[in-house]
């Protein structure tokens, strides 16, 4: 998505405003990495502006772009660059209201009525940050994850959190155990442990539980725990953990565990990007994967003893493409460059023309 700028008012004549960005960011696979530039009028708390860059496929990335917008000279505010990471939910890894924005920033170049935004100079803004500013843990159901909290003291708060994401289906029931570290020195377990908050987002953003004391009585008063949590739809779910107090740093570390049952068949994706798969039409005749929004996808369906033809359905049943004859040979069946719009569960369905059947090669290309 291109950068969009408003004007901070109506009046004056128009100058250009020059921003570069270098930056490095973590992320999980599939989820977006974003930096976000906010520009609030002195009498306003509304941020006018974002700029968003695509998925990520690697464990970390580089992005280094520049930029030129619209100002209107005599005008007077703050210019907020900011580099964080957002989820494809939209929840931001580093700063998620405005009030943190304005308070809490690495950099920020302001222009007053004592001395507005001249014509044509240029406004010059650079942000970097290091991976340790969101990172994001992929998890599934009877994984854990332990995690030692980044100190971001000199990002927005004196307190630390990080961030776990997780594919679930509607009405699956969650449970999330956050567990601080323990330790068997003497002089450190009499000092605080950590006191943790956990808090659940929707695949739309939304906050759909949170906790700080966990009531388990294998656990203790500091950690936390969601405990039977039902699902409301289908999509990516994140999981933010926040530490409530300051420890040593021996200290500031914690165990999450995700516990989940669901009532799909087809909990986690059964065929594997880029991996054949062989079976027959009377063992297996659909298959599914999770893929991301945005992914360019072929699937490939080869048989010497039926025509195959080959249907992708998406995760409500819908048929997004269909094929029965555009491979190489006319009995194999090809959906080739098909892009993912939404991120979710999808299906492979394998029939046989003529009521045929046989053994057949599968295969499902990223």
């Amino acid at each position: 998505m291109k950068p969009v700028m408003e004007p901070l008012s109506e009046h004056g004549p128009i100058t250009l405003a020059l921003l570069r960005m270098p930056t490095v960011i973590q992320a999980c696979e599939g989820s977006k990495a974003i930096v976000k530039f906010a520009a609030f009028p002195a009498d306003k708390n509304l941020a006018l502006a974002f700029a968003e860059y695509g998925d990520f496929r690697d464990d970390e990335g580089t992005l280094t772009e520049t930029y030129r917008w619209n100002f209107t000279t005599d005008d007077y505010g703050s210019l907020l660059l900011h580099p964080g990471m957002y989820l494809p939910s939209g929840v931001i890894g580093v700063a998620d209201t405005v009030e943190t924005w304005q308070t809490a920033l690495q950099r920020e170049a302001r222009f007053s009525q004592d001395s507005p935004l001249a014509l044509d100079t240029p406004l010059i803004c650079e942000a970097q940050t290091s991976v340790e500013v969101a990172s994001v843990y992929p998890l599934r159901y009877g994984d854990s994850a332990s995690v030692t909290l980044t100190r971001m003291d000199d990002l927005i708060t004196n307190l630390e959190k990080s961030y776990h994401v997780f594919y679930g289906f509607a009405d699956d029931s969650v449970t999330i155990h956050v567990i601080a570290f323990e330790t068997a020195d003497p002089v450190l377990a009499s000092l605080p442990r950590l006191d943790s908050h956990v808090t659940v987002y929707g695949p739309s953003g939304d906050v759909i539980a949170e906790n700080d004391n966990a009531e388990t009585p294998q656990y203790k008063v500091t950690d936390s725990e969601i405990s039977n949590l039902r699902l409301p739809l289908t999509g990516r779910y994140v999981i933010e953990v926040e530490a409530l107090n300051e420890v040593e740093i021996e200290l500031n570390s914690y165990t999450l565990l995700l516990e989940g049952t669901s009532s799909a068949d087809t909990l986690l994706s059964d065929i594997t990007f880029n991996r054949s798969v062989n079976s027959s039409l009377a063992d297996k005749s659909a298959w599914t994967f999770i893929a991301s929004e945005g992914d360019i996808i072929t699937i490939d369906a080869q048989s010497s003893e039926f025509d195959i033809q080959v249907t992708l359905k998406g995760g409500t049943g819908d048929v997004l493409a269909q094929d029965d004859d555009s491979a190489d040979t006319f009995l194999d069946a090809r959906i080739e460059g098909f892009t993912v719009p939404v991120t979710g569960l999808y299906t492979v369905e394998i029939t046989g023309l003529n009521n045929k059947t046989g053994i057949y090669t599968l295969t499902v290309s990223q």
